[in-house]
């Protein structure tokens, strides 16, 4: 029986980028952090399954909380990326509720973001989740008063239409 693991020498260096991902994500700057997320995803894709959702999900989580919004928009820009590499209980678990958080946040530029990969972001969770988490966060983006806000979500509902 193949297993698929990480190889070592490929492990370590893993290693070694998530410990300075984590000091990354939380630097004074906001453009340093800004990209901090980027590095998640391809952290994610490199670790193993565990130490995604106990390693760098804790960062990319905090990052979606950030103060500044241009570091929740890009969390908003990846976090399908990043979904990609986890199991659909972890998202359902842990991610949703900071992405319907970014769904509703104060920045028109975050929740364009947020509604323009939310396709994407639905076929990670199940049809329950949708309809209780996603659906009344895109009920209240109809009528967000930033036109392009309503013109991502608009482009983004017909891709929703496989998951049902």
């Amino acid at each position: 029986m193949l297993h698929t693991r990480t190889p070592p020498s490929l492990y370590i260096v893993a290693q070694h980028q998530k410990i300075q991902q984590v000091r990354l994500s939380k630097d004074d700057q906001d453009s340093v952090r800004l990209v901090a997320i980027e590095s998640c995803v391809q952290l994610s894709r490199l670790l193993p399954s565990a130490a995604r959702g106990n390693q760098i999900l804790p960062v990319a989580l905090r990052l979606s909380q950030d103060p500044c919004w241009r570091v929740r928009w890009s969390v908003a820009k990846n976090i399908a990326n990043l979904c990609e590499t986890l199991e659909k209980t972890t998202i359902e678990k842990l991610v949703l509720e900071s992405y319907a958080k970014l769904l509703q946040d104060s920045e028109a530029e975050v929740r364009t973001s947020a509604a323009g990969s939310i396709a994407r972001f639905s076929k990670f969770v199940s049809k329950n989740a949708i309809l209780e988490k996603l659906i009344p966060c895109m009920n209240a983006l109809v009528s967000d008063p930033s036109e392009h806000v309503r013109s991502a979500l608009a482009s983004e509902i017909m891709g929703m239409s496989s998951t049902f």
